[in-house]
């Protein structure tokens, strides 16, 4: 039997050896409780007491915590991800069918970041139109 000080100060007990290890693997109790065993006036850590020292050993610890969704952060990623995709096909859609003119492209000075690899074809549409395009595809 054992008396035990609890997180609130208070002491509790007597209880059983069971009741100890039944507490410290619910959390109520941890290696550092305070514990006095009967018959003893000296109060000691759980921890350090042999017959609970293979309940501390087999404690696992708490799953890790799952992040919570954040709706604004998802949105600005998937945006992200699309950004370059969706000012591609808005190049080509302003393009129209004859073009805006060579070195006149819109999409090309501000909004697409790698115009010069990725999109180069979208502006290409963009400069010089549906036309264009399918000229440079029959080129090719």
């Amino acid at each position: 039997m054992y008396k035990i000080i609890g997180a609130d100060g208070k002491e509790y007990g007597p209880v059983t050896a069971e009741q100890l290890h039944r507490w410290i693997s619910e959390g109520r109790a941890n290696a550092q409780t305070q514990v006095q065993s009967e018959g003893s006036t000296e109060w000691k850590s759980l921890g350090i007491l042999p017959e609970f020292a293979d309940t501390f050993v087999r404690i696992q610890p708490p799953p890790p915590q799952v992040e919570t969704i954040n709706a604004q952060r998802w949105a600005e990623e998937t945006i992200a991800r699309n950004y370059q995709i969706e000012h591609c096909l808005m190049a080509l859609g302003f393009g129209g069918l004859g073009g805006r003119g060579l070195s006149k492209s819109g999409e090309k000075f501000g909004y697409l970041p790698t115009r010069h690899n990725d999109a180069i074809f979208a502006i290409l549409g963009e400069e010089l139109g549906f036309a264009g395009a399918v000229g440079v595809i029959l080129l090719y």
